[in-house]
């Protein structure tokens, strides 16, 4: 984007994504591959992610992206946290816009073509509990 404010959106999305929901993501991915992790952390994670997905909500609305009618870098690095979250089993059911949003990058053709199949995550998987564990 060149406008000011669809700037400093995307900006503000890959910021919230980095600082707020990746370490989230870290933890739950803890939890999903069998490695221990502290019941406070966890919970810690949960509300951190339901902080991020409400705010996720609200930039987003009714739109399909966070910017009107662009698909922008906030989309691919806030969708790629988002795919993850749904493929380690953390529900988006409260988070209804977050969910159309989802559906709507899903349906895009180059987002379909980079989807791991399910093979490459186990794999994916595999590698991130080495490095974890």
């Amino acid at each position: 984007p060149t406008d000011p404010q669809a700037i400093a959106t995307v900006r503000m999305i890959q910021l919230v994504n980095v600082n707020e929901l990746a370490p989230a993501i870290v933890t739950f991915m803890r939890h999903n591959l069998e490695i221990e992790v502290e019941a406070k952390k966890l919970e810690q994670a949960q509300k951190q992610v339901a902080t991020v997905m409400k705010f996720y909500s609200e930039k987003l609305g009714d739109k399909n992206y966070f910017v009107e009618g662009q698909f922008t870098l906030a989309d691919i690095v806030a969708g790629l946290s988002v795919y993850f979250l749904s493929k380690i089993g953390v529900s988006l059911a409260d988070y209804p816009s977050v969910q159309n949003w989802q559906t709507a990058l899903q349906e895009r053709e180059s987002w379909q073509q980079v989807q791991p199949t399910p093979e490459e995550f186990e794999m994916f998987k595999a590698k991130v509990k080495a490095i974890l564990s």
